[in-house]
Protein backbone atom coordinates (compact mmCIF):
# COMPACT_ATOMS: atom_id res chain seq x y z
CA UNK A 1 0.00 0.00 0.00
CA UNK A 2 1.26 3.48 -0.69
CA UNK A 3 0.68 6.24 1.12
CA UNK A 4 -1.42 9.22 -0.19
CA UNK A 5 0.17 11.79 -2.34
CA UNK A 6 1.72 14.27 0.26
CA UNK A 7 2.07 12.63 2.89
CA UNK A 8 5.11 13.26 5.04
CA UNK A 9 5.51 9.76 6.64
CA UNK A 10 5.02 6.26 5.62
CA UNK A 11 4.36 3.98 8.54
CA UNK A 12 4.88 0.38 7.92
CA UNK A 13 3.38 -1.84 10.72
CA UNK A 14 3.88 0.19 13.22
CA UNK A 15 0.48 0.51 14.83
CA UNK A 16 0.97 -2.39 17.32
CA UNK A 17 4.89 -2.33 16.60
CA UNK A 18 7.33 -2.77 20.05
CA UNK A 19 10.41 -1.93 17.94
CA UNK A 20 10.06 0.65 15.13
CA UNK A 21 12.74 1.56 12.89
CA UNK A 22 13.02 5.08 11.68
CA UNK A 23 14.53 5.45 8.02
CA UNK A 24 14.50 7.91 5.14
CA UNK A 25 15.26 7.22 1.96
CA UNK A 26 15.83 3.66 0.16
CA UNK A 27 17.52 1.90 3.17
CA UNK A 28 13.30 2.04 4.18
CA UNK A 29 12.57 -0.88 1.64
CA UNK A 30 15.65 -3.02 3.16
CA UNK A 31 13.59 -2.45 6.62
CA UNK A 32 10.48 -3.06 5.83
CA UNK A 33 11.55 -6.50 4.60
CA UNK A 34 13.53 -7.28 7.53
CA UNK A 35 10.14 -6.10 9.56
CA UNK A 36 8.19 -9.02 7.58
CA UNK A 37 10.86 -11.64 8.22
CA UNK A 38 10.77 -10.50 12.36
CA UNK A 39 6.57 -10.47 12.06
CA UNK A 40 6.75 -14.06 10.64
CA UNK A 41 9.05 -15.46 13.99
CA UNK A 42 6.71 -13.45 16.15
CA UNK A 43 8.35 -10.38 16.65
CA UNK A 44 6.32 -6.73 16.16
CA UNK A 45 8.53 -4.86 14.31
CA UNK A 46 7.86 -2.20 12.30
CA UNK A 47 9.24 0.71 10.30
CA UNK A 48 8.45 4.40 10.32
CA UNK A 49 9.68 6.30 6.59
CA UNK A 50 10.16 10.25 6.91
CA UNK A 51 9.75 11.23 3.47
CA UNK A 52 9.74 15.04 4.27
CA UNK A 53 12.53 15.80 6.38
CA UNK A 54 12.28 19.69 6.89
CA UNK A 55 10.25 21.28 8.82
CA UNK A 56 10.62 17.74 11.07
CA UNK A 57 7.33 16.38 11.41
CA UNK A 58 7.82 15.91 15.14
CA UNK A 59 4.08 15.70 15.87
CA UNK A 60 3.67 12.86 13.83
CA UNK A 61 6.92 10.80 14.70
CA UNK A 62 5.87 10.77 18.34
CA UNK A 63 2.59 10.07 17.37
CA UNK A 64 4.06 6.84 15.80
CA UNK A 65 6.76 6.46 18.45
CA UNK A 66 5.28 6.99 22.21
CA UNK A 67 4.24 2.86 22.38
CA UNK A 68 6.95 1.44 21.32
CA UNK A 69 9.21 -0.29 23.60
CA UNK A 70 12.45 0.83 21.75
CA UNK A 71 12.77 2.70 19.11
CA UNK A 72 16.32 2.33 16.22
CA UNK A 73 16.91 5.30 13.77
CA UNK A 74 18.75 4.58 10.30
CA UNK A 75 20.81 7.50 9.18
CA UNK A 76 23.27 7.44 6.37
CA UNK A 77 24.85 10.35 7.11
CA UNK A 78 27.22 11.72 10.15
CA UNK A 79 27.42 14.75 12.11
CA UNK A 80 30.78 14.90 13.65
CA UNK A 81 31.29 16.19 16.66
CA UNK A 82 27.81 15.46 18.46
CA UNK A 83 25.94 13.43 21.06
CA UNK A 84 24.40 11.27 18.15
CA UNK A 85 26.07 11.35 15.20
CA UNK A 86 23.31 10.60 12.76
CA UNK A 87 21.27 13.77 11.66
CA UNK A 88 18.33 12.19 11.59
CA UNK A 89 18.75 10.50 15.30
CA UNK A 90 19.39 13.82 16.89
CA UNK A 91 15.72 15.29 15.53
CA UNK A 92 13.96 11.78 16.65
CA UNK A 93 15.81 11.96 19.92
CA UNK A 94 14.51 15.84 20.44
CA UNK A 95 11.49 14.60 19.34
CA UNK A 96 11.14 12.49 21.75
CA UNK A 97 12.83 14.41 24.64
CA UNK A 98 10.46 17.24 24.26
CA UNK A 99 7.53 15.43 24.90
CA UNK A 100 8.83 13.75 27.74
CA UNK A 101 8.53 10.39 25.42
CA UNK A 102 11.10 7.69 27.43
CA UNK A 103 11.83 4.91 25.36
CA UNK A 104 14.80 2.73 24.90
CA UNK A 105 16.81 3.98 22.10
CA UNK A 106 19.57 3.29 19.40
CA UNK A 107 21.49 5.59 16.48
CA UNK A 108 22.60 3.00 13.78
CA UNK A 109 24.55 4.49 10.86
CA UNK A 110 25.21 3.01 7.66
CA UNK A 111 25.51 2.83 4.13
CA UNK A 112 28.79 4.82 4.82
CA UNK A 113 31.04 4.98 1.45
CA UNK A 114 28.58 3.75 -0.42
CA UNK A 115 28.23 0.51 0.66
CA UNK A 116 25.07 -1.60 0.78
CA UNK A 117 23.21 -2.65 3.86
CA UNK A 118 21.18 -6.04 3.85
CA UNK A 119 17.96 -7.38 5.36
CA UNK A 120 19.82 -9.75 7.90
CA UNK A 121 21.60 -6.22 9.31
CA UNK A 122 18.76 -4.64 10.02
CA UNK A 123 16.91 -7.84 11.51
CA UNK A 124 20.23 -7.61 13.94
CA UNK A 125 19.35 -3.97 14.35
CA UNK A 126 15.61 -4.97 15.60
CA UNK A 127 17.10 -7.95 17.75
CA UNK A 128 19.24 -5.59 19.59
CA UNK A 129 16.33 -3.11 19.80
CA UNK A 130 14.68 -5.77 21.75
CA UNK A 131 17.70 -6.37 23.96
CA UNK A 132 17.58 -2.48 24.93
CA UNK A 133 13.74 -2.92 25.74
CA UNK A 134 14.33 -6.01 27.48
CA UNK A 135 16.88 -3.49 29.80
CA UNK A 136 15.21 -0.73 29.90
CA UNK A 137 18.29 1.71 28.93
CA UNK A 138 19.27 3.20 25.41
CA UNK A 139 22.30 3.50 23.59
CA UNK A 140 24.95 6.14 24.27
CA UNK A 141 26.49 5.71 21.13
CA UNK A 142 26.06 5.47 17.70
CA UNK A 143 26.21 1.84 15.92
CA UNK A 144 27.87 1.77 12.39
CA UNK A 145 26.90 -1.11 10.71
CA UNK A 146 28.89 -2.75 7.42
CA UNK A 147 32.07 -0.28 8.16
CA UNK A 148 35.44 -2.15 7.46
CA UNK A 149 38.01 -1.59 10.13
Amino acid sequence: MSPASGEIQEPFMVEDADYIIVTMGAISGTAKAAALRLRKEGIKAGVLKIRVYRPFPADVVAKYLERAKAVGVLDKAVLFGSTVEGPLAMDVIATLYTRDIRVPFASFVHGLGGRDIYVKEVVDMFKYLEKLASKGKSERETIYVGVKE
